[in-house]
């Protein structure tokens, strides 16, 4: 019996934890929005835990479908993986440049037709050009043509 009761105290304490840190890694070169969409009735992209560390892997469209609530999250991380070498990308809030960066983190409600309200977070990966060509795009239609993009198929 005391050997249950410490079972059960252990595996509590190890499922509170929590996730308290997010990796994103991105196919090697992607620039562009990535899109994560919480609440879904399936799974897009694989993910892997890691006591604390979930890892996102970014498919090629950039689209995540997760059937999860989102974490309150402390430390994120990105980067690319080419043959098996990772790229560390940082986070940039100064002026963009040539260098291509992680920019522009939002968590947000997307309302669709039909009012359901969508829970998701963005952010986008690229240099000065590539970033401005996307801002430049009506962000909430953008987010929409994402989302159906995956529904679709």
């Amino acid at each position: 019996m005391k050997n249950y009761i410490l079972l059960i105290s252990i595996c509590s304490l190890l499922f509170s934890c929590g996730i308290k840190k997010e990796v994103y890694i991105l196919p090697n070169g992607y620039q562009g929005k990535v899109c994560v969409f919480y609440n879904q009735p399936f799974n897009k992209g694989e993910t892997t835990r890691n006591g604390s560390v979930m890892t996102y892997y970014v498919p090629k469209d950039g689209i995540i479908f997760l059937n999860k609530e989102p974490r309150d999250i402390t430390d994120l991380e990105f980067y690319y993986v080419d043959n098996n070498r990772t790229i560390d990308l940082t986070f940039s809030y100064d002026e963009l440049s040539d260098k291509t960066v992680i920019y522009g983190g939002r968590k947000g409600w997307l309302t669709l037709p039909d009012n359901k309200e969508i829970l998701y977070y963005s952010f986008y990966v690229g240099n000065k050009k590539t970033i401005d060509s996307i801002n430049e795009i009506n962000s909430e239609e953008f987010l929409k043509a994402k989302y159906y993009s995956v529904k679709k198929n």
